[in-house]
């Protein structure tokens, strides 16, 4: 029987920047940066908000930088389709207000990184209760129409014509 007396503490962090995608032939390609040392404590900074932020900051940016199609979108959910994966994505309307403060790539105030995490947290227990009062994860058009699939995050996407083998 294993006992422990005193709570485990982390001496050592591990911090690996990654890109990684395939080439023109198919093959994955990863790029993998371990930078000289972290700052400030990492462990501190994980906190659901700041999860949250990492979780959807890059999906708002994606969305953002393609596009909102107005006409697609509703109070509820902002989609933009992307063409260069052959999908649109929608997310919900209060998520990309709550990012949109933020900037898009640059680092952030661990305070204000907290602060709109904690905004996130409202808006995605707003989604939780959404869901549990009949909201479906997954929905299907049927027939030729492209798959259609909302997670329980929000996210809703949808495929385009070039995922279906013709």
């Amino acid at each position: 029987m294993l006992t422990r007396s005193a709570p485990l503490k982390l001496t050592h962090y591990l911090c690996v920047a990654s890109v990684a995608s395939f080439d023109h032939v198919g093959h994955w390609q990863a790029y993998l940066e371990d930078p000289p040392k972290p700052y400030g404590d990492v462990a501190d900074l994980l906190t659901v908000e700041t999860l949250l932020v990492a979780y959807y900051r890059p999906l708002v940016t994606a969305l953002l930088t393609a596009g909102i199609d107005t006409a697609r979108s509703d109070d509820n959910l902002d989609v933009a389709y992307l063409a260069g994966a052959d999908l649109s994505v929608g997310i919900p309307a209060g998520i990309v207000s709550t990012i949109r403060v933020l900037p898009a790539a640059e680092p952030v105030e661990s305070d204000r990184l907290q602060a709109v995490g904690a905004d996130l947290v409202g808006r995605v227990l707003q989604l939780e209760r959404r869901t549990a009062a009949g909201a479906t994860a997954g929905s299907g058009a049927g027939g030729d129409a492209p798959a259609v699939s909302t997670g329980l995050d929000g996210v809703q996407v949808q495929l385009g014509p070039s995922w279906f083998p013709g």
